[in-house]
């Protein structure tokens, strides 16, 4: 499979936090999901991808030298909200070397969006429709989304999921989704990276995470007879112990993980 990116041994030090050896590919035609805790390290990892920040160690491969082909939409609104929709369309189109006029008015009208208020008067909704409408107007092959949909209703995150799941039917297309909404990857993701403080935990197909892992419930007695081999990882509760084990290794009663389970065990869960 191409690689619309291909990150090698990311490393971007801060005097608190370190983004540590980071080495994972993008594949093209695919939806992303980047997960991890608040710190983790995924705007981070964002910035160093857009050449906002200069990692100290490692290779992103190729380095992005086209903005035309990035959209970028962060959880904020990134455009004058002085300005109509009217206004900003005139910049665009002299900003963008492929801008489709037709294209972004086509979608301003699906949105529904106001040509002539000032954006001040947007709602958050209206704005990350805004975004996209930008976003798909001018032959981007990467997009990459920040907590874009964060404080959204589900109905607006509806419609951009549905975006996003158009936006790659052309193969050469990608999308990065950092999320807190695990639920939405749940739908659309291809794959899922997960940082934790800085580490890369995971990257695996989605499907593969949620057919391949169990989360076991035995009592203190049965888990001490586990193997430590079989045990990913492992949460003491005050009645059962919760263990993460691949399914094939699932002696008792266990439950299917969801994406924000898994982080969770691995999160806050032990090695043995």
């Amino acid at each position: 499979m191409t690689s619309a990116l291909q990150v090698h041994h990311l490393t971007k030090k801060y005097p608190t936090f370190t983004l540590q050896d980071l080495s994972f590919d993008l594949p093209q035609g695919t939806i992303i999901g980047l997960i991890g805790e608040n710190g983790a390290g995924k705007s981070t990892l964002i910035r160093c991808l857009l050449q906002m920040s200069k990692p100290d160690q490692g290779e992103i491969e190729p380095p992005i030298k086209d903005f035309n082909q990035l959209s970028y939409i962060p959880d904020s609104c990134v455009f004058p909200e002085i300005l109509t929709i009217e206004q900003l369309e005139q910049d665009f189109a002299s900003i963008y070397k492929h801008w489709e006029s037709a294209k972004f008015w086509d979608m301003v009208k699906r949105f529904k969006l106001p040509h002539k208020q000032k954006l001040k008067t947007f709602s958050k909704g209206m704005k990350v429709k805004l975004a996209f409408c930008v976003a798909f107007s001018h032959h981007a092959k990467l997009l990459i989304l920040d907590e874009a949909t964060s404080g959204l209703d589900p109905l607006i995150r509806d419609e951009i999921l549905d975006l996003l799941l158009e936006f790659i039917q052309k193969e050469d297309h990608t999308v990065l989704f950092s999320t807190h909404i695990t639920s939405d990857l749940e739908k659309v993701a291809d794959y899922i990276l997960y940082i934790h403080e800085g580490k890369k935990m995971f990257m695996d197909t989605k499907d593969d995470l949620m057919e391949k892992y169990v989360i076991m419930h035995c009592t203190q007695d049965e888990y001490q007879k586990l193997p430590s081999s079989k045990i990913v990882r492992v949460i003491k509760q005050p009645y059962q112990m919760d263990v993460l084990v691949e399914k094939k290794e699932a002696e008792y009663t266990f439950d299917t993980p969801t994406l924000e389970d898994l982080m969770r065990m691995y999160s806050k869960g032990e090695k043995r």
